[in-house]
């Protein structure tokens, strides 16, 4: 079961697409319908997600710059948000309208 940040978290995410450092799954965030959160509690529930297996990290190597994590929705977060998003109060649907592609690791 995720929780509402988890869950807002991993929507977030697979709006921002594959290899998507934090700055950008924020963005998904305050550009769409989803709930509002801190920038320090998206993280929070990024890495919790990463402990769960639910989102991939890679560090991203840029010359002369500190490296990113960069993060991925994995298919038991796919799976997890599908059975989240049926059984949320919000009566969303699984899909809810988005189209978005993301490959699964």
């Amino acid at each position: 079961m995720l929780s509402n940040k988890e869950q807002t978290a991993l929507q977030a995410l697979r709006r921002a697409g594959d290899d998507s450092p934090a700055a950008r799954i924020y963005a998904a965030i305050e550009a769409g319908d989803l709930p509002p959160m801190g920038f320090a509690t998206l993280y929070t529930a990024i890495d919790r997600l990463v402990q769960r297996g639910f989102v991939s990290e890679r560090s991203s190597e840029e010359s002369g710059r500190r490296p990113k994590r960069l993060f991925s929705i994995t298919r038991g977060g796919v799976r997890a948000l599908a059975q989240s998003t049926q059984t949320s109060p919000s009566g969303r649907e699984a899909g809810d309208g988005l189209v978005s592609t993301v490959t699964i690791h």
